[in-house]
Order: structure tokens, then sequence, then C-alpha cells
């Protein structure tokens, strides 16, 4: 035994396929819900903002994985979302729905 640990391990395919199903079947059954609360509960979007929302998540992504941080694509929407909807208004983000979408995070943590 060389007690080394191993750095990079193939992944068994296995579970790419269960991860796939399991994204696949949360989509098909609750996507529509997520869809409709980020799209149009949280904020009103129209097109401009929907491009400004855009563009910030996909800089944010890009930023961080330049500097190494990981982070997770739907975080930085729903803020792009959240920073879009308070830029255009102050009433114009509903902060009970954010709060169950980060209570929600904290939950799948």
């Amino acid at each position: 035994t060389s007690h080394q640990v191993i750095n990079h391990a193939p992944t068994p395919i296995w579970i790419l396929f269960y991860g796939s199903a399991g994204i696949s079947v949360g989509l098909w059954i609750l996507g529509w819900r997520v869809i409709e609360t980020v799209g149009s509960s949280l904020t009103q979007i129209t097109p401009s903002s929907g491009v400004s929302i855009e563009l910030g998540a996909s800089l944010t992504v890009l930023l961080a994985s330049n500097i190494g941080i990981p982070l997770s694509t739907t975080h930085c929407k729903v803020g792009s979302v959240i920073f879009v909807g308070r830029l255009r208004s102050k009433d114009n983000v509903d902060w009970a729905i954010f709060r169950n979408i980060a209570l929600a995070w904290i939950v799948t943590l």
C-alpha cells in the first residue's frame, strides 16, 4: 500500500446516467414551476431586462470561473433577476418569493 490519495478518478458511467435521469425527471415534473417563479413571479421581466439578466449572470459565471470560485448558475440567474428587478424599482421584487428560494437553497445544502 502506498497510502496516497488519487487526485483524479474516473466517474462511473452509471452515476452519470443516474444523475441525468434524476435531473430530467425533476425538470419534467417541476420545471414549469421554477420557470414561472423566476421568470414572472419574482419580478416583471421585459425583453430588455431579460438581456441584462442573461448578461449579468453570464459575466458573473465567467468571472468566478476565471478566479476559480465554484458557483451555481442558478444562483447567478436568480441574483441577476433580483438585481435587475431592484434596479428598475424598489417595489418591483417579491421578497417573500426570494425568501422561499433562499430557504430552499439552504435546505438543499
